[in-house]
């Protein structure tokens, strides 16, 4: 993903935004296909969601411009 979507600015917070936006605008696209999955499938993809959102934004705390937030990610 931040090979594909790369920095808008230089502002980390920024960044995380997009990608956060980015996260959310595919899940929703994606979220019709839950009808085909089992329930606990369909629990562990929103786990992942959020686990993959949480670490973004731990990283991005940790970081003091968007270029060094995609290398320490």
């Amino acid at each position: 993903m931040l090979i594909r979507i790369p920095p808008i600015s230089a502002d980390t917070e920024d960044y995380l935004q997009l990608l956060i936006a980015n996260i959310e605008q595919e899940f929703a696209h994606n979220l019709v296909q839950q009808i085909y999955i089992s329930k606990d499938t369909w629990t562990a993809i929103c786990a992942a969601k959020n686990a993959i959102t949480n670490k973004l934004k731990q990283v991005a705390g940790n970081s003091n411009s968007a270029n060094v937030f995609v290398k320490m990610f």
